[in-house]
């Protein structure tokens, strides 16, 4: 499932478990968390965020959110 992931990480020297993986899936959030990635759930709350590290409403709330961690 994080293939894709895993082959960037590889080819442009990127460190994992540094890096954030948002999106609006169940499919984002497994393979964010299968690549070793900190996730974040970008949607409504009415459900699961299938165990993210962050949920946001949008993108920007996402990213203020991150950046509030860093």
């Amino acid at each position: 499932m994080p293939g894709m992931l895993l082959e960037a990480a590889r080819t442009h020297s990127i460190e994992m478990n540094k890096s954030w993986m948002i999106g609006d899936s169940e499919v984002d959030m497994r393979a964010g968390k299968a690549a070793g990635c900190k996730t974040a759930w970008v949607g409504p709350r009415n459900g699961s965020t299938f165990g993210s590290d962050v949920v946001a409403e949008s993108l920007v709330d996402a990213a203020e959110q991150i950046l509030r961690r860093v």
